[in-house]
Order: structure tokens, then sequence, then C-alpha cells
């Protein structure tokens, strides 16, 4: 009886398309990098640079005129696209009472931050911000943790420095 129970699990799952030979492909296409205020916010870096058809960087090096900074807040939001870009799934804030107190897609996100930029910690930031080599491949084994499909997707970030906007990072990329 147990075999069978396992033979039409295993079936299942094929059938479902979950089998876990599956492989999830993530490719950056494009990342854009603004700042409505250029005497405090400088954008040294803003790219994706593509290395071979699956691997794609994202690098990014922002320098602030006045440091350290104290009262730091950004907005992380998920869009798919579908007729433009709608939201999907995700959006939440970093600030420096969130960060103390993550849900499990924040505290994998923050983990990101940590794991590829100079970030230690969020409050006080005292140097300029670098993500000197961010790889789709990383991206891609933790985020098998989450429930995303195929398509084309888009990640929206704006922070806050002294409550007023001074940067947005929008990164575009491809799921297969």
């Amino acid at each position: 009886m147990i075999t069978y129970i396992n033979f039409v699990f295993t079936v299942f799952i094929i059938i479902c398309g979950l089998d876990s030979s599956q492989q999830f492909r993530l490719k950056f296409t494009k990342v854009e990098c603004d700042t409505p205020n250029k005497s405090e916010v400088i954008f040294e870096t803003c790219k994706v640079k593509a290395v071979s058809r699956n691997l794609q960087y994202i690098s990014l090096n922002v320098t602030f005129r006045e440091l350290p900074l104290y009262d730091i807040n950004g907005t992380v939001a998920f869009f798919k696209r579908a007729n433009g870009y709608k939201p999907f799934l995700y959006s939440f804030e970093l600030n420096c009472e969130t960060v103390k107190r993550l849900n499990p897609v924040t505290k994998l996100v923050w983990q990101w931050f940590q794991d590829n930029s100079n970030i230690g910690r969020l409050c006080p930031f005292e140097t300029n911000f670098l993500i000197p080599r961010l790889e789709n491949v990383y991206l891609e084994k933790s985020m098998l943790q989450l429930p995303v499909p195929g398509g084309d997707y888009a990640c929206f970030t704006t922070w806050l420095l002294n409550n007023k906007t001074q940067l947005s990072v929008k990164v575009y990329g491809t799921i297969s």
C-alpha cells in the first residue's frame, strides 16, 4: 500500500512539473538608478554586466555627500509584467526598526543585501553603498524558496534619507 501511495505521489509531482530536475533561471535584463538630488547622492556605477549566457551580475556604487546617515527608510516592491508592471506578492519597508524583526521574505532580501554589499547594519549608515557583484546565480539559489512562476519581473526600491526621497533603483529580469 505504501509503495502504491509513493508511486501515485511521484506521478502527481511529475505531471505537475514539480520534479527536482526542473531548473530555475533568472536573467537580469536592466537596472535603472535615479536620484532627484544629484548634489547629495551620486551613482558612480549602476550596470548589469553579462559575463555569459547564464551569468549576469549587477554592480552598484553609490556615494553620499553627508555621512553618517541616521534616518533611513527603504521600500522594496516586486512587480510582474502583465500589460505593464503590476504589484506581485511582496512589498515591504526596511528601516532601522523593521530590520530588527524580519519576516521570512524580508529576512531573505535583507540577507541578499548583507551577503553582496558592504552593509553590516542599516543604522547608522557610515559608508558609501557598494554592491560590487550581485550574481544572478546567487539569487537563483535563494529564490527557490519563493513561489515565483516564470515571466518578466521588476524589483523597485526607493530610499528616503531624512524623510526625503534620495534615490531609487529598479532592477528588471526574466525568470524561466
